[in-house]
């Protein structure tokens, strides 16, 4: 039976080492290493998208900044048939590998009451370093008509970076705590 869950990771470099030299070691290729453990033992699948350059292409805004192109990663996994895709910053790892992700959702969900009915994708917090708001490097989208509408406003969000990563997270938080 295939994975019900995907852990995504994406990057311009590659996931792997070229050479055995240790000034050759980058974060993504320890990073996908370690997550590639942490995959296979909780039986997931490890999905790496290597970007062709440091930035997408929009159809209509032309270049993106790099923080974009996971959109389009979670959308085409999610397509897939993945019941959960976990998109995780290619520079970060699972701290507590003995932990599912199940179990790290249920540790850091939201309290109750203020937990939604039902809920499209959860966000990290940057707390207590930047404040309560959602982290753009780790989060968990489900299968659904829900989290496809959600990557794409966020998608075509004509914004600056700064902007982009100030509203449309807190914008995408507020929706999810409403039940979009």
């Amino acid at each position: 039976m295939p994975p019900s869950t995907a852990l995504l990771m994406s990057d311009n470099r590659p996931p792997v080492l070229r050479s055995t030299d240790p000034a050759a070691l980058t974060y993504p290729a320890l990073a996908f290493a370690l997550n590639a453990l942490y995959a296979a033992r909780h039986g997931y699948a490890l999905l790496y998208y290597q970007m062709v350059a440091p930035s997408c292409r929009h159809a209509w805004q032309g270049e993106r900044h790099a923080s974009y192109c996971k959109l389009p990663a979670i959308a085409h996994a999610l397509r897939q048939g993945y019941d959960r895709v976990a998109f995780i910053d290619s520079d970060s790892f699972f701290q507590h590998r003995n932990l599912s992700l199940g179990a790290i959702l249920r540790a850091y969900r939201p309290p109750q009451p203020h937990a939604p009915a039902s809920v499209a994708a959860w966000f990290a917090c940057d707390l207590p370093q930047l404040g309560d708001r959602p982290n753009g490097g780790f989060h968990v989208w489900l299968a659904g008509r829900a989290a496809p509408r959600l990557l794409r406003t966020w998608w075509h969000l004509a914004l600056t970076l700064a902007l982009t990563l100030a509203l449309a997270l807190t914008l995408t938080a507020h929706a999810l705590a409403a039940g979009s």
